[in-house]
């Protein structure tokens, strides 16, 4: 071992050879994240109940959701202390090895659209959890001061939406930013539309920008 730096905790490493003109001289690992800044990370853009488990010990960390004894399914429904969710749960990996294991908890009370009883198809259901991220991550870049281009980037990148900010209305509609230029050239606030030769399902919501109201919309394929 030639260097160690950092602390434990640590996730989703990747590793590779060190080559010296041609020849493996070495290995190394890397991580940049760690267990608590993935928890922080989701919460921000995902905002639904996490928790961590190392086999089955939970991993005690802030702004996860302690479960008790409760067993946490791969898939399916789940009720803790009287809420209930859908479990949406994957493996990830630990640093240096071993397995991290993630939960996710959607809530599935009424109306929430998770529940089994649910009227919304499951592409409602899909559009209208994409524009409820956009709207965090929304929140987020106006905090931090980011450009609507940015956000646009940003949220194409982690939803696979195609994203729009416009001003106005009617014919007066102008685009600030947007996964496509020019875009549509009408967008709904809601509802379908076909735009080169792809159904997409549309969600939008209302915001300021540089102390303009614009509307962002969010485009899902269907």
């Amino acid at each position: 071992m030639l260097a160690d730096i950092g602390g434990p905790y640590i996730i989703a490493p990747v590793g590779g050879s060190l080559r010296f003109h041609g020849r493996v001289v070495g290995t190394y690992l890397l991580s940049v994240q760690d267990d608590l800044g993935f928890v922080g990370l989701e919460t921000r853009l995902i905002g639904v109940p996490v928790v961590l488990h190392v086999g089955a010990v939970r991993v005690p960390l802030q702004g996860t959701i302690r479960t008790g004894s409760v067993a946490i399914p791969d898939r399916g429904p789940i009720v803790i202390r009287g809420a209930r969710f859908q479990a949406y749960s994957f493996d990830a990996k630990a640093f240096p090895k071993g397995v991290v294991r993630i939960s996710l908890l959607v809530g599935a009370g009424p109306g929430s659209g998770a529940g089994r009883g649910s009227a919304r198809s499951c592409a409602a259901v899909k559009v209208a959890e994409v524009g409820r991220i956009a709207h965090l991550i929304w929140r987020r870049f106006v905090l931090d001061g980011e450009s609507s281009a940015s956000f646009v980037t940003f949220t194409e990148s982690h939803t696979g939406a195609l994203t729009y900010i416009r001003a106005g209305a009617g014919a007066g509609t102008r685009q600030i930013a947007g996964s496509t230029r020019p875009g549509p050239a009408v967008l709904p606030d809601s509802g379908t539309i076909r735009y080169r030769g792809t159904t997409y399902g549309v969600t939008s919501f209302t915001a300021k920008a540089a102390s303009k109201r614009v509307r962002v919309y969010e485009l899902v394929r269907l």
